[in-house]
Formats: C-alpha cells, structure tokens, sequence
C-alpha cells in the first residue's frame, strides 16, 4: 500500500503526541515503584529464606587478617551434604545449616547507613575478591545459600559489629551499594573445614581402648638405587587396665636381631611412661583433621581390598609423594603386598570390636594445605592413612552360666523336656548373652564397613602436634625408673602446695563435695550472732575504736587503744577464713 502526504502527517502527529505524554505517563507512576534504601528499614532484609528445607547448596568466603580468602562450600546431593570445595568430604551439616538459615532468616533491617563507596569501606563490606583496592579489614564475608533449581535465597555480605559492641553489625545485599545494620549472630558462619564435619573419626572413648600396637620403623623412599630403603627397629605392645595401678602394662618388647626378633621385656631401668600414655590415650579419642585430599581414583581401588593391595608402578610412585609404599610381606599365610609408612604405625585395639590402624606419612605439601590458614609462623602438617578392621577378640564374651550335663540325644523326649524344664531360667539367661554378644558382634561389623567406605577414599591431614600426641616409640614410651620417680614426687608435691578451694556451705550443691566450705556455723546460727551484736552497751565499757555496737551516748571514751593480743586474734581469724 502506498502512503500519501496526508496519512504521513497523520502518523507523525500521533508519534509527537505519544512523546509530548511521556513526562506526564512517568511522573504519574506509582510511588511504590520506586526503591529507596531508607524503605526497608524495618523490613526483613532476605524474605526468601525462611525454611532449611529450600535450603540446597551454601557457600561462605572469609578473607583472614592474612588477607586470604577462605572458601567452603557445601552441597546436598542425593539427600546427603557434602563439602563441595573439599572434594566432596562428607559434611555434618544437617544441624549446623539448621543453625545457619536461623541466623540469617529474619534479619530485619534496623538503619541504613549509607551508599556511598567510602562507607562500604569503612564498615568493612566491600567483596571479598576486591582485593585489588581494598584492604582485608575492609572487606566482608560473602555468604550465597541457593536452592535446589539454583535460585539465590540469600546473597549477603557481613562487615564490621557496629561499634557500640551490641551484636548489631554492617552488612550489604551482594550486589547492591546500601549499608545496612541488623542485629545478628554470625557465630555459626564459619568458612573452617573443621566446623562442618564429625569431628570424632574414630568414635572412641579412652576407656574403650584395651590396647596399643607400635610398629617402629622408618622408611626412606628416596633410596632408589637400592630401592624403598626399610629401617625396621622393632615393635611393642602395651595393655589398658584402666582405673587400675598401674593403668598400662607391657605386653611384648620385641627386638631385631639378625633376620628375626626377640622379646627383651622392660628393658633394664626402664619403665613406662604412664601419664604420657593417658595422654595418648585421650589424644586418640579427640584425634583432630585439619584437611583431606582425595587419593587418587586408581589408589582408592586398590584400598577397598587393604588386604592385600595392587597398584601400578605409576601408583605406587603417587603413593610414595605422600609417605606411603607398599611391601611384600609374609605375615605367616604367604606373600601379600602390606602398606607402610615412613614413620610407622600404631594400631588402636578397641573392647568394641574394632582396631584401627594409623599410618604416620609424609610432610604434606602447600598444594595439600591450599585451604588452611597457616598464620604468621610456618606450621607443619602430615599425612595420616586410616584403616579399620573387625576385632572379636576385644568384645567381651558371653557370661554363660554352667549348666548340668545335657540328656543324650537318644534320651527320651520326657527326660529332655524335663532337663529343659529343671534349666529354663540358665537356658534363658545363656541364650541373652549370647544374643548380647552377637549384636556387638554385628554392630562392630556394620561400623568397619561403614568407616572404611570414608578411610579408603582419603588421605587425612593432621597438625603436627597430633602426630606427635598419638605417635608412639621407644624414645616416648620407655622412661628410666628413676625419671618416673622424680616426676611422681614432683606431682605430689605440687599437689600438695595447691590450696584447697574454698566456697561457703551456702554455695554448695554438691553433697559430696571435697572443697573447704570456710564455715561451719549454720545460717540460722549466723543469724543469731548478727542479733546478738545489736547490744548495748557504754562507750566508757568498750575497747574497740570501730566497735559497730550502740553505745547508748555520744562522748568519746577517753583511751580507745586497741590491744596487740585483739589484733593479733583478728589478723589471725581473717587469715583463717582465707579473706
């Protein structure tokens, strides 16, 4: 269709028209079009987060004094958490995000500060990646929880506590420039690896160990004209009798000699160091990580067999950057290939069933330590293999009571129900000690499978004063007699220089309790003196210048001296009372 002049005209009129009314259109708009930061106070500043249950993945980046980033993040996938920025460790997170989403579900804005660049700066909210222009004090924690089809639900970056001290802190959504304050607890938005997992690995308490097996050797790995060089020094074993004197016994001491070993005993002047080995033992039942690393997939197959391992030269050689090799060892039923370690072993023999084996490695590289924070002065770290294995022996067995001779088989049935009938309670009470027994049993089993499934697929990285709790030679274990007296008497008679705590009867709840309480009058008795004290009697009558009582008249007695024996007795009294 062709335009003419006039429908030209016609159309450009409308389009000037249209613009002429664009001004009135946008200054008619709605005012709540218009966002303002002054508009939330008082308003929740994350209404999206307010159910756990929506909650599928968070992420936390924490700058240190160091100014390094910490990152951790953690992800639900198949209905299990886990540390995403670790490889994928199994996280413990199911309280600790129940803890999170409370803390930061609800935040409701109290004041804004401001929005300016200098602000966010000064309240210590700039992005933690500004790391070009910022400085670590003025940079924040950036924490983003998602749900499960990758929506934001929470974008949020934490700064400075305000300064009145109050819990009220500075805080900014990502990605927008306003400052404002909430009142909030953070204590639970930790970016540490050691904050989302089960700490207890091994689950143990000290008395459930019965005892300890130390393999003392020392490997050298860099020997490669003459192979894995193995220093082999010996092997110990020591008993549990816990609560009793001594609590650790020696089991066996035995000694290379030649191509074999030989028990020597408790060497000459020699004892064990007992308040070391209770030391040990509770190190172990609170055994810290600092971090893992995933072993490499072609070694995780090889230990889901730890029985007797397969690896490649090329594994192997992965195997030794970490302190680790496996040897050919005949261990009585032939030739298997056995993991060592370059400082040794310790294996821990549990009355539940279980020993656990701890294979000391090699100092762990920077790459392995990448997401620890290693402060001002270096710190050392080391690698730990660990292993599981069911144990009977260490389970009580069943306390069976002695029954008579059983009928023979080919008894008459009414005897046998009669024999049956004469023993129901002991049959009864053999059979629940042997269902006791079997459930121990059962569950041990359960737990190896289930800890080994975690142990075969990491290396686990300890802090070096772990190491050297839990790491047990002749040069730790074994002290001279005379050493161990001299400690003994050192312990007691510090001991006896301590003074004992003392706290009134009033203050006590505990019926038992060992504590000089200071007094021994009763409160009703307390009261009676206090009344008592309210007498009268003349200022001519009394010795005392503080005297407290009610003189009965104003004039001052003429000699008011207060006797050395009456002071004297008051310094006496007070230090009695320990005041």
């Amino acid at each position: 269709m062709k335009l003419t002049n006039d429908t030209l005209k016609t159309f450009l009129f409308f389009v000037l028209a249209f613009c002429a009314l664009l001004p009135a259109i946008w200054l008619s708009r709605p005012e709540g079009e218009t966002f303002t930061a002054e508009k939330m106070v008082e308003k929740v500043l994350f209404p999206e987060l307010h159910d756990v249950m929506d909650v599928a993945s968070l992420s936390l980046a924490s700058v240190e004094k160091s100014g390094r980033i910490a990152r951790l993040e953690v992800r639900k996938v198949n209905g299990q958490w886990i540390l995403s920025s670790f490889s994928g460790y199994p996280a413990n997170a199911q309280n600790r995000m129940v803890e999170v989403v409370s803390a930061l579900s609800g935040l409701e804005v109290l004041r804004v500060v401001g929005e300016d660049a200098e602000t966010r700066k000064k309240c210590g909210v700039l992005e933690p990646e500004d790391s070009q222009s910022a400085a670590p004090e003025e940079r924040g924690d950036q924490i983003v929880i998602r749900n499960a089809s990758g929506k934001v639900l929470l974008d949020l970056i934490l700064g400075h506590e305000t300064e009145d001290g109050s819990g009220k802190y500075y805080v900014r959504r990502g990605g927008q420039n306003p400052v404002y304050i909430v009142k909030m607890d953070p204590s639970k938005l930790s970016a540490k690896f050691i904050d989302w997992i089960e700490r207890d690995l091994l689950k143990i308490q000290p008395s459930d160990i019965g005892s300890l097996f130390a393999l003392d050797c020392q490997l050298d790995l860099h020997a490669q004209d003459q192979g894995t060089a193995f220093n082999h020094r010996g092997q110990f074993s020591i008993e549990q009798k816990y609560l009793e004197d001594p609590d650790w016994v020696l089991v066996s001491n035995l000694r290379m000699f030649g191509n074999g070993m030989r028990d020597m005993g408790m060497p000459t002047g020699m004892t064990l160091d007992l308040p070391m080995l209770r030391k040990v033992s509770q190190a172990l039942a609170d055994m810290r990580i600092a971090s893992v690393q995933r072993k490499p997939e072609g070694i995780l197959k090889a230990f889901r067999t730890p029985e007797n391992i397969q690896l490649t030269q090329e594994q192997d050689l992965m195997l030794q950057k970490c302190g680790f090799c496996v040897l050919p060892m005949n261990l009585g039923n032939g030739v298997v290939n056995s993991l060592f370690s370059t400082d040794g072993q310790v294996h821990v023999y549990t009355k539940n069933g279980i020993v656990y084996r701890l294979f000391f490695g090699g100092i762990a590289g920077q790459e392995a330590l990448e997401d620890l924070e290693l402060g001002n002065g270096r710190k050392f770290y080391r690698y730990l293999i660990l292993t599981a294995d069911l144990y009977p022996q260490g389970i009580e067995q069943p306390k069976r009571m002695e029954l008579p001779p059983a009928p023979p088989e080919d008894a008459d049935e009414a005897v046998k129900a009669q024999y049956r009938a004469q023993n129901q309670a002991l049959i009864e009470i053999n059979a629940q000690e042997d269902r006791i027994y079997e459930e121990k049993l059962a569950d041990a089993r359960k737990r190896v499978e289930k800890m080994n499934e975690l142990f075969a697929d990491w290396y686990f990285i300890i802090p070096e004063d772990v190491y050297q709790q839990i790491h047990l030679t002749y040069a730790n274990v074994f002290i001279s007699t005379e050493e161990a007296e001299k400690r003994k008497r050192e312990a007691e008679e510090k001991a006896e220089t301590l003074e004992p705590e003392t706290h009134s009867a009033s203050q006590c709840t505990d019926p038992n309790c060992p504590h000089d309480h200071g007094e021994t009058e009763t409160p009703a008795a307390a009261e009676t003196e206090n009344a008592a004290e309210t007498e009268t009697h003349s200022a001519s009558q009394c010795t005392d210048p503080n005297c407290p009582h009610d003189h009965g008249e104003t004039e001052t007695p003429a000699a008011a001296e207060t006797p050395a024996a009456v002071k004297t007795g008051d310094a006496a009294e007070t230090a009695g009372n320990g005041t």
